[in-house]
Order: structure tokens, then sequence, then C-alpha cells
């Protein structure tokens, strides 16, 4: 069964059961967990489905936009006392600063993701409940004073902060100078550079660049390029000449000493996602449960290379 048929049948699944946990897909579409939570992650990133910013226990929630009001329910009765006397202080606020909160609350107004909504204001970070009107808001960052924010540029102060004219002269001591004795100077022997001895290769500053001498070195074009995580991990597009005529590959490269089956399974998945083969771009090693999950399910849909 194909990735897009896949996706059509979770997302029936969700809308006929409701919001549902990672180990529910996985039995219906009869996959691995594994497997299942790359394919959920890829239709959350390409916006078909939703998931909870909160975990419910171990995993996130993934539901339709439709299910929202009662994903949120569901959410609200996973709390803790603690998380719960925190929500209703936050939510009794309804819109704040973030300057304006305590510790404890800036740190449950992250976890609860869900329901409060950040806009950043020129620095200024300022929260809101999910049911706020947008007017409401506009209104309250117009109130809201203006600060003044170091961007790294000179700075005009409306006051000086001395006054130069009322300070004192400084009295001054004269001394006799001193008389340097010159040491003599000692002859350096000649520079002598070995220019054979240079490299003449670019330097490679950025992972990107690593990449796309790669396959420019092997005569295949690079297209799309999307940086993932600086110099860390990039997607793009490899375009190969051949016998048979133009060959489109997906890639995924990533700068990491080991490499896992989640790794190898979430760049499958975005790859069947774009009808695409994929081509695994790595600098680093296998796990051992990477290449016994390579072996027994992608070996012949993902081509691994090593850079």
């Amino acid at each position: 069964m194909g990735i897009e048929m896949l996706e059509e049948q979770i997302i029936s699944y969700v809308k006929d059961k409701g919001p549902c946990l990672p180990v529910k897909v996985a039995k219906m579409i009869d996959k691995s967990i594994l497997m299942t939570s790359a394919i959920l992650s890829g239709m959350t990133s390409s916006g078909k489905l939703l998931k909870t910013f909160k975990k419910i226990g171990d995993s996130h929630l993934y539901y339709v936009p439709e299910q929202e009001e009662q994903v949120k329910q569901g959410v609200v009765k996973s709390m803790d006392d603690i998380e719960m006397s925190a929500f209703k202080e936050l939510k009794e606020k309804k819109l704040f600063h973030d300057k304006d909160l305590n510790p404890r609350e800036r740190v449950f107004v992250r976890k609860f993701r869900d329901f409060f909504r950040p806009t950043d204001n020129n620095g200024d970070l300022i929260w809101n409940y999910y049911t706020v009107q947008e007017e409401t808001i506009k209104e309250f960052i117009n109130k809201a004073p203006k600060q003044v924010l170091d961007t790294g540029k000179t700075r005009v102060l409306s006051e000086p902060v001395l006054n130069i004219e009322s300070l004192p002269e400084p009295i001054l001591k004269e001394e006799p100078l001193k008389k340097i004795e010159e040491k003599p100077k000692k002859e350096l022997p000649p520079l002598k550079l070995d220019f054979k001895s240079l490299e003449t290769r670019p330097v490679l500053k950025t992972f990107f660049q690593r990449v796309k001498l790669y396959f420019e070195s092997k005569n295949i074009v690079v297209r799309d390029p999307n940086i993932v995580k600086k110099n860390k991990e990039v997607n793009l597009t490899a375009v190969l000449e051949s016998s048979l005529g133009k060959q489109v590959y997906f890639v995924k490269a990533v700068d990491k000493k080991r490499v896992s089956e989640s790794d190898l399974a979430l760049a499958w998945t975005e790859s069947s996602g774009k009808g695409m083969p994929c081509i695994f771009l790595m600098t680093g090693k296998l796990t051992k449960s990477g290449a016994k999950f390579y072996k027994e399910n992608l070996k012949n849909l993902v081509l691994i290379k090593e850079l």
C-alpha cells in the first residue's frame, strides 16, 4: 500500500474514532510504531493532521481540525493537580506579557501551548488564551509601553549620563623621560614556503556546501535545497542524467555520528510523500537497530550513501 493510501486510511480512521494515539493508528494500518510515527510526523508537517503540544502519557494525540475542542477537553482531563491549578490561574489572566509572569507561570504557559498562543511584539512576548479575539490582542499591544531594545547599534540617550563640563581638570605631573637602551637586533632566517604542500581545495564552511560538492563531483544536479537544521540536516532534489533519461531523487543529508531507524523512516516518509525514490546521505554510521530496520524494511526503498 502506497503512502497516499495509508494517509487517507489514517485520516478516515481519526475522523471516525476521534483523536488517536500513534499506537492505535499503528495497529490499524498494521505497521510498526516507529514507521507509523514517521508517517504521522509527515502528515502534521503537511497540515493533513494536527497534534497536541502536550503529551498524553508518552505520546501526542493526533486529530483533524474539527476535533480541536474535543482534544482540548481531553488535554485538560489529563492534567494533574499542580498543572490544573496553574492552568486556571493563567486562564483567568487571558492576555498578558511574558515578562510579568513569575518563573513558575513562565514554565507552565509553555507547557499549555494547546491553549495559549504567543505573539512577539518587537521582543516583547505576549501570550493570549486561544478564545481571545485578534482585535483585543491588537488593542492590548497598542496600549503596551514602548521599550528600548538593544539592537547592537549606537543608542541615542535623551539625557547625558555624565556632565563632562562639571568635572575638574586633571592635574598632570611632569616626570623626566627614562632612557631606553636599544638592544641589538637579531636577524631572522629567511622564510621558506613550500607551495607544493598547499592544498588548492576550497574551504567548505557549511554542511550544505559539502553535500553540494559531493553531488557535483558525480555530475549530479542539485535543486530545491531546504536547510532543516543549520549545518546538520538538509533536504534537496538530485537530478541524474542516465541512458533512461532524467531520474529525480529526494535526498536527505544528515551530519550525525549515529543514524537511527527513526532517521531512515522519516526520510522514507518524506520521499514517499513527494513520490520520489530516496537517497539518504550521512557522515556517520548506522546504529545496530538502524541497520536491522533498514535491512528488514527499507533495503529496496532507500539508497544509503556515506559522505
